[in-house]
């Protein structure tokens, strides 16, 4: 029975490690509204959405040649940019560095 409980802490500690969302709220400065953001990784390698109050602002992917995401757009009046670098790891294996601004202030970086 233990051996079942075990695998299944395991199982749950597995998923949450390979998590390919992540959720926070920001307020921006001269606002009261407070906004809830979801970044997600994409089907495609490299591909990311990004929604503000399950609005997407921001669904890319970078192109072969580049690897790289530069987008800015607009939401609620506010200057949005979405980075995107791929990078290699020590081993040769993929990974890609985001980080969202908005309104010029750096609200998360995260590395997939």
């Amino acid at each position: 029975m233990n051996y079942f409980y075990s695998a299944v802490l395991i199982s749950v500690i597995f998923l949450v490690a390979c998590s390919t969302s992540q959720e926070l709220t920001y307020r921006p400065v001269d606002s009261k509204d407070l906004w809830n953001i979801r970044i997600e990784r994409g089907s495609v390698s490299g591909q990311f959405e990004v929604y503000i109050d399950d609005e997407i602002v921001f669904e890319e992917t970078p192109d072969m040649f580049n690897d790289r995401i530069d987008e800015k757009t607009t939401y609620k009046n506010y200057p949005l940019r979405l980075l995107v670098n791929k990078e290699t790891d020590f081993w040769g294996g993929e990974e890609y560095n985001l980080q969202l601004f908005i309104n010029n202030e750096l609200v998360t970086q995260m590395k997939y």
